[in-house]
């Protein structure tokens, strides 16, 4: 095993949210803040939105199409690296996601709060919740009709009346009329 963190490589942090090859064995890496980086094998290279077109620095999936283009997702926009220069697309203007996908939320664990990222490929009703181990709801985050596209939902780990919830495992559910998906929501005292 070679592992590389940011303490004994160029990968500017250590918070990795999504990892892809392209067609020439580049490895990608989006973080939580420090943007996107680029390793060919010998070197590291970084792309954040103050050196590059990347609309922001929370790189949450990275992909790579048939084609050999990168997709690089972030909190505030797409963009699209084609062997050149990255060309950025705002979300209200870029193409609908194609999957629904719950991410895993950030931070995680967590202790006031953390967010959950919900991506829908067409408008839906959505209900968002919380619920502990044993099955019960706690709280209702989202209930109502979304856009297709991602969004970003805050949960400060109170239940539905407002009182703190104790540490513990908790599940993020989040359902729509013909899907479902869920994550493990670790909280700290």
């Amino acid at each position: 095993w070679q592992v590389y963190t940011h303490g004994n490589s160029g990968l500017p942090c250590d918070s990795i949210y999504s990892l892809c090859v392209d067609h020439d064995g580049t490895v990608w890496v989006g973080t939580f803040s420090a943007g996107l980086a680029s390793f060919d094998g010998t070197t590291w290279q970084v792309f954040n939105s103050h050196n590059s077109p990347l609309p922001h620095n929370f790189v949450y999936e990275t992909t790579v199409d048939q084609r050999g283009a990168l997709w690089v997702a972030t909190t505030l926009g797409l963009a699209c690296y084609r062997k050149g220069p990255l060309a950025v697309g705002r979300s209200e203007r870029a193409l609908p996601p194609a999957d629904f996908v719950l991410a895993q939320n950030w931070p995680n664990p967590f202790l006031g709060g953390t967010r959950l990222l919900v991506t829908l490929p067409a408008p839906s009703e959505v209900e968002l919740s919380v619920f502990d181990l044993s099955g019960r709801r706690v709280c209702v985050l989202v209930h109502g009709l979304l856009s297709a596209g991602r969004h970003e939902v805050w949960w400060d780990g109170r239940d539905e009346r407002g009182y703190e919830l104790p540490a513990g495992l908790y599940v993020g559910c989040v359902r729509t009329p013909h899907e479902r998906r869920t994550v493990r929501l670790l909280r700290l005292r």
